[in-house]
């Protein structure tokens, strides 16, 4: 819980110092709005940090007082990523990134299926073991390692939408004005083509 508590608040100064704060950074003088708001910015860090999902509605409620770009420098700081999580469950295996990255219920299904499995696996591929065992096993190991590779991105993408709709439900900016074309030419026919856009 102190651990927790000092992330935060070196998370907050960090914020501050990359100019989360509009306008602190690059002014002498400070208002008395923009140091409520900078505490604002400094609970709410903290109490993301402490337990999201109990501190919630206190987390919505101060965060109507901040602006956009503080909500947004917020998510991107504390937003999970499911990258890392999934590449050491890719290499590693048994539900080591789920862990890492604070699923501990994804970890403890990766770790059960995959280690049960194997042990179910090469218990039954010796003599005394049926096919029927030697196949389930490699089956729920097969489904563990499956479930390693899509429980980073599911378990990142239900935390980030919950710390999205906790800062005030704001969406993250796209240009909508730039046009992609995608488009394919076969080689069989030179002069047939299809595009896209959108």
């Amino acid at each position: 819980m102190q651990i927790t508590a000092v992330r935060s608040l070196v998370i907050a100064v960090l914020l501050v110092i990359v100019g989360a704060v509009d306008g602190i950074a690059q002014t002498p003088y400070v208002s008395r709005y923009e140091e409520d708001s900078l505490q604002t910015l400094v609970d709410i860090s903290l109490l993301i940090s402490d337990d999201m999902e109990a501190h919630g509605p206190v987390i919505r409620s101060l965060a109507t007082h901040l602006s956009y770009r503080q909500r947004a420098r917020l998510y991107a700081a504390h937003s999970v990523s499911g990258g890392g999580a999934f590449a050491l469950n890719l290499f590693v295996g048994f539900g080591v990134g789920s862990y890492v990255q604070g699923n501990i219920g994804g970890g403890v299904f990766g770790t059960l299926s995959q280690a049960v499995g194997a042990a179910l696996f090469f218990t039954s591929a010796g003599s005394s073991g049926t096919e029927t065992e030697a196949l389930i096993g490699a089956a729920l190991f097969i489904t563990g390692r499956l479930y390693d590779l899509i429980a980073p991105w599911a378990y990142a993408g239900s935390k980030n939408d919950d710390l999205r709709r906790n800062l005030g439900g704001f969406k993250l900016s796209v240009n909508t004005s730039q046009r992609y074309d995608l488009g394919a030419m076969p080689m069989v026919w030179p002069n047939v083509g299809i595009a896209m856009s959108f």
